[in-house]
């Protein structure tokens, strides 16, 4: 769908995206299963598809008491999006979870998200399910492309599949929902604590936080002008998302690989530093892999928190 009219002016989200030097003009997709280039590198490719959902009447919006709120101070709703991924990848996503986590997350897919514009146009706020509480998330794109967000701290730790569970036991709510900051480098994300958001007190008190966040930065916000500019920035800052989780799975491949090099040294099983039996070598080499993979989940957590190793957003 276009992002927005042709002008000479940075006057919507769609315009300054299409004007950076060296950017080329998303195109939000509206078609279910449409393949997305994610990222700079094959090994970012995911297909998926950020679908408008406004008309659909069969899809049920979240927190409707919080999307209320935000109208009776003022916010003009944009529309709906959906998050849409093939029914393979749903079904093994879903098959990672035990009960009764699982059938709750069935029964919020596809993932919904009311989309709303601040009055002076220049904050989109977004309104979905997670795990039993609302992720609210304000957003604003500044002159130069940069993205400021402004996140709900979650205020319990989420259900993780089976494979991650161990590692993510001491997971960090803060820390996981600013996962993807990077000021320096075009994109900021900062989680607020706050009461709950169908009270007007608690909602502005978010709202103020986001103000005060943006204003950090000293730049002019641009507007937002349709339920096209938001998918865009949504889906730029998942490609982003991605990146960084790649990034870390990354260093980890690179801090494993050298750790077994170092330890194979250390312990003789290297035949580099000194004679040994295949048996014995075997047996060391087994040692090591266990220790390795039983390691290895809390080392993504932990390297999912190292801001300085995440990729630039711009």
């Amino acid at each position: 769908m276009p992002l927005g009219r042709a002008s000479t002016r940075l006057t919507s989200v769609s315009a300054i995206r299409s004007r950076v030097p060296g950017r080329a003009p998303s195109v939000v997709s509206s078609r279910a299963g449409a393949v997305s280039p994610v990222g700079h590198g094959r090994e970012c490719l995911v297909r998926y598809a950020y679908t408008d959902v406004t008309d659909r009447a069969d899809l049920v919006a979240p927190y409707p008491e919080v999307v209320a709120t935000f109208e009776a101070v003022g916010w003009r709703p944009l529309g709906r999006y959906a998050l849409e991924l093939p029914d393979r990848v749903v079904e093994r996503l879903v098959a990672g979870y035990s009960e009764p986590a699982r059938s709750e997350f069935r029964a919020h897919l596809p993932d919904v998200t009311t989309t709303l514009v601040s009055p002076d146009g220049e904050v989109s706020a977004f309104v979905s399910w997670f795990w039993e509480e609302p992720a609210v998330r304000l957003a604003s794109v500044l002159f130069d492309g940069t993205l400021v967000e402004t996140s709900r701290l979650w205020t319990r730790r989420p259900p993780w599949p089976r494979a991650m569970r161990s590692g993510w036991a001491g997971m960090d709510l803060r820390e996981e929902v600013e996962r993807s900051s990077v000021p320096r480098h075009g994109r900021s994300v900062r989680a607020v604590l706050t009461g709950d958001l169908a009270d007007v007190a608690s909602l502005s008190a978010l709202v103020d936080a986001h103000r005060a966040h943006v204003e950090e930065f000293r730049s002019a916000r641009v507007p937002f002008a349709s339920i096209g500019d938001v998918i865009a920035v949504r889906r730029k800052a998942f490609e982003h998302d991605l990146r960084v989780r790649n990034r870390a799975v990354a260093v980890l491949a690179a801090l494993l690989l050298l750790s077994a090099v170092v330890l194979g040294w250390l312990t003789g099983a290297s035949p580099l530093a000194r004679n040994t039996t295949w048996l014995g070598l075997l047996l060391e080499s087994a040692v090591l892999l266990v220790a390795i993979t039983l390691a290895q989940g809390w080392l993504l957590r932990t390297l999912s928190y190292v801001r300085w190793i995440r990729p630039s957003y711009r």
